[in-house]
């Protein structure tokens, strides 16, 4: 079920206090906060995000308005998909 229209899009508190700030000194923006929107006042602030997957902090700069509204969990995946490793040919040995 989706969130209703009138409540507006979720923000972490965290995020909501960089809303009236100028980055002048802080380019980088830590969250835990995976189920937060892209708010439309950091797309034109150009500001780098670091989403924290479990592990490590993954960085992401929203590249353009139309991720305005998607969830900052979606850019930073928390399980890696490990390819399987081709099998080497066997050699006859003489």
């Amino acid at each position: 079920m989706s969130r209703s229209l009138w409540k507006g899009i979720f923000l972490n508190n965290k995020i909501l206090r960089y809303k009236n700030n100028t980055f002048n000194n802080k380019n980088f923006i830590k969250t835990h906060s995976r189920s937060s929107a892209i708010p439309e006042f950091l797309q034109e602030s150009n500001v780098v995000i670091g989403i924290y997957t479990g592990k490590k902090y993954k960085s992401f700069k929203i590249p353009s308005r139309k991720y305005l509204g998607y969830k900052l969990g979606e850019f930073a995946f928390t399980r890696q998909h490990n390819k399987p490793k081709k099998a080497k040919k066997k050699t006859k040995g003489k």
